[in-house]
């Protein structure tokens, strides 16, 4: 973007997107860290 010239317009777009994604992101790694917790959790109780 430092090279670029673009409009209000398309940075507030290209925001907002990535505004977004990051949201997507944090949701699935979010997910996946409880779904891993789960399953070690289940290992560990297996084991007793």
């Amino acid at each position: 973007m430092e090279d670029e010239t673009i409009s209000v317009d398309e940075l507030a777009a290209k925001v907002k997107r990535a505004s977004e994604l990051i949201e997507f992101c944090q949701a699935k790694l979010k997910s996946t860290e409880t779904e891993v917790a789960k399953i070690i959790s289940a290992m560990e109780n297996a084991k007793e």
